[in-house]
């Protein structure tokens, strides 16, 4: 019931970032997990982890280097 639930409303960039509660090595875990999920990329995916490193906060740099420490 619960994952029906958040399959039919699934959780926003801004939900996810009220849950790092601002914490920055936090964020950037939810930001590497959200991007290991994607995994190839198309425009969806895209836009939706632009919106998520925005809501997180996590600058085009940080992304940048998170994403190629993890082999992105």
């Amino acid at each position: 019931q619960w994952l029906a639930g958040q399959l039919q409303h699934p959780a926003t960039p801004q939900d996810i970032a009220a849950a790092a509660g601002g914490d920055r090595i936090l964020a950037s875990e939810l930001y590497l997990a959200a991007r290991v999920v994607c995994g190839e990329l198309n425009r969806k995916e895209i836009i939706f982890l632009h919106e998520l490193a925005t809501a997180l906060k996590l600058d085009d740099d940080i992304v940048a280097r998170l994403e190629q420490q993890a082999g992105f």
